[in-house]
C-alpha cells in the first residue's frame, strides 16, 4: 500500500451519522451489514501495526466510537501460565489508543468501547465475533452504549476502560 493509506468503508462514509473504527475488514463489514443504519463502520488497512499509516483525516470534526480488539496475550508468550500483558499494552488496545488520539487530534468526539479484560473472552474477540455469537443490532448498541467511554477532553489526557493504563510510549 501507499501511505498514507485510505480507509476502508470510505465508500458507505456518510455526513450525519456517529463513525465506528473497528479492526478489520471482517469486523466493518460485519458491523456495517447489521446497524449500518445506526453507524457508519470503517477500519484501516493493515491492522494495530499499522495506525500510523492510514489517512484519518477525512473523519475531521466527526463523532467517532473505537471498538478495539480484546486480544488477551501473555507477557511471556511461551508460557501459557503467565500474566496477561495490562490491556493499554494489547494490540487491539493499543491500537484504538493512538487512533483516538490521532482523530481527536482532528477534532473528533472520541468514545471507546470498554472491552472484557484480557482472557476474559477468546484472544481476538471483536464485534464479528459477536454478532456470530448471536448479537442483534439492538444487543450490540446497547452493549455499547452501556460500556462506551469518552477518549479525552484533550489529547494529553486520555482514559482507557476500567482496568486500563494509559501510558505514553
Amino acid at each position: 500500500f501507499s501511505e498514507p493509506r485510505p480507509l476502508y468503508g470510505l465508500d458507505r462514509l456518510g455526513d450525519t451519522k456517529p463513525v465506528l473504527i473497528v479492526e478489520g475488514e471482517k469486523c466493518a463489514d460485519a458491523a456495517y451489514a447489521l446497524i449500518g443504519a445506526t453507524f457508519d463502520v470503517i477500519t484501516w488497512p493493515g491492522g494495530s501495526q499499522a495506525v500510523s499509516k492510514a489517512d484519518f483525516s477525512v473523519l475531521k470534526g466527526r463523532k467517532i466510537v473505537i471498538w478495539p480488539d480484546c486480544d488477551s496475550q501473555r507477557v511471556d508468550k511461551t508460557d501459557p501460565n503467565s500474566a496477561y500483558k495490562p490491556i493499554d499494552k494489547q494490540p487491539g488496545m493499543s491500537a484504538a489508543l493512538a487512533i483516538a488520539k490521532i482523530v481527536g487530534d482532528y477534532g473528533c468526539q472520541v468514545h471507546l468501547v470498554s472491552i472484557p479484560a484480557p482472557g476474559e473472552k477468546p484472544d481476538g474477540w471483536d464485534i464479528a465475533d459477536f454478532i456470530a455469537e448471536g448479537a442483534s443490532a439492538e444487543s450490540i448498541i446497547e452493549w455499547m452504549r452501556d460500556r462506551t467511554v469518552k477518549a479525552f477532553a484533550v489529547p494529553e489526557t486520555i482514559s482507557t476502560p476500567t482496568g486500563a493504563v494509559a501510558t505514553e510510549d
